[in-house]
């Protein structure tokens, strides 16, 4: 299984299903190569049964992170991805990758 560990800052926080996920955004480690579009890695977060527990997790949350890292392929319409699509292209799929992080444990670090 990949495990991960991260302190993350929460961006922005939907549902999906029974899940509560976040779009979250961690500081690059110092010993690894830098990136021209800034100092900070982002992925999506996502707590299994989140709503039911009524987690409060909110934008600009600092978590401290433990969890197992997954990814899926999905098949998106155009149309939901971009402005100004030609209507006859709207309905065609493109695969997209997600990865994103399932939370096992978690501690608000204020």
């Amino acid at each position: 299984m990949n495990q991960v560990a991260a302190i993350v800052e929460v961006i922005k926080v939907w549902t999906y299903d029974s899940d509560i996920k976040a779009r979250v955004r961690m500081r690059r480690p110092g010993y690894a190569p830098p990136k021209s579009e800034g100092p900070f890695d982002f992925i999506t977060i996502a707590f299994p049964g989140g709503r039911a527990m009524r987690l409060d997790i909110r934008p600009g949350q600092r978590l401290w992170i433990a969890g197992i890292l997954t990814s899926r392929d999905e098949d998106i319409p155009l149309g939901d991805v971009l402005d100004d699509v030609p209507r006859e292209l709207q309905d065609r799929k493109i695969r997209f990758n997600f990865n994103e992080i399932l939370v096992t444990a978690w501690q608000d670090l204020g």
